[in-house]
């Protein structure tokens, strides 16, 4: 499997070091905020951006990646939104799918997955 360069925005910690787990097989580089993911992203190339709904800094996830595809419209965004148990992965412009949280890592797997040439 071909190793990923994602960008991790989470506010909870527990949820994010979960996440960690789940993508330490990439180049995962976390940032504390909304804010300082920008930061990041001014000077750097990610392949994913992974954020939950509700950032440390007050901004929601949603808001942020549209922020965020201004910089990098080619970045793979990714929202995981969690409610009642349930977890919703949604890059921008796509359908919402919704799956537990048992089925993240699958979901976030097939996500990661390297496309295959035509």
């Amino acid at each position: 499997m071909s190793t990923r360069r994602i960008l991790l925005i989470e506010a909870d910690e527990q949820y994010q070091r979960l996440l960690e787990e789940i993508l330490a097989e990439h180049d995962t580089i976390v940032a504390g905020s909304a804010s300082h993911a920008i930061d990041l992203a001014q000077d750097q190339v990610f392949d994913f951006v992974v954020c939950g709904d509700y950032l440390h800094d007050g901004r929601d996830g949603l808001r942020f990646l549209k922020e965020f595809d201004n910089l990098h419209p080619t970045t793979r965004k990714v929202l995981l939104v969690s409610s009642d148990g349930e977890v919703l992965l949604q890059p921008p412009r796509c359908d919402i799918d919704h799956v537990d949280r048992y089925e993240v890592v699958e979901r976030l797997a097939a996500l990661l997955a390297p496309e295959e040439s035509i």
